[in-house]
C-alpha cells in the first residue's frame, strides 16, 4: 500500500523529506562558499564574534540531525539495507570514514534515540 492511499480523502502528503534535502543541498553550497571566502580572510583580521557563533550553530545543527539519523537508520538494519548500497554503509559505521572539511565521523550516543520497550512483567 503506497503512503498516499492511507490519507484521508482532500488530505495532501507531507513533503518535509525532499523540502530537507533541498535545505541541506542549499546548506552544503553556502558551506562551501563560506568556506572558500574564509580562505581570503587571515587570522589578523578575523570574524566578529556573532559570525562565529552562527557558524558553530549551524554546524552543531547539522551535526545532531546527521547524528539522529544515522543512529535511527543504524538501529534498523532492514531500513539500512533497503536504503543504501554496502560502500554507503561501511561509510556510516566505520569510524574514521566519511571526512569533511577535514573532520571525521565519531559514533557519539545519540540523545534522540528511542527508548528501548521494557519487557513486561508477568
Amino acid at each position: 500500500m503506497k503512503s498516499n492511499e492511507i490519507l484521508a480523502e482532500g488530505d495532501q502528503p507531507d513533503h518535509e523529506v525532499q523540502m530537507a534535502r533541498g535545505q541541506v543541498y542549499s546548506a552544503a553550497k553556502n558551506a562551501i562558499e563560506l568556506h572558500k571566502l574564509l580562505k581570503n580572510l587571515d587570522e589578523a583580521q578575523g570574524l566578529d564574534g556573532w559570525v562565529a557563533s552562527y557558524i558553530t550553530l549551524a554546524s552543531e545543527y547539522l551535526e545532531t540531525v546527521r547524528n539522529y539519523l544515522e543512529y535511527d537508520q543504524m538501529s534498523d538494519p532492514m531500513s539500512l539495507a533497503e536504503t543504501t548500497s554496502s560502500s554507503a554503509v561501511a561509510s556510516v559505521v566505520t569510524p574514521g570514514a566519511g571526512t569533511l572539511f577535514g573532520g571525521s565521523y565519531q559514533q557519539r550516543d545519540n540523545p534522540f534515540r528511542k527508548p528501548a520497550r521494557k519487557a513486561k512483567k508477568k
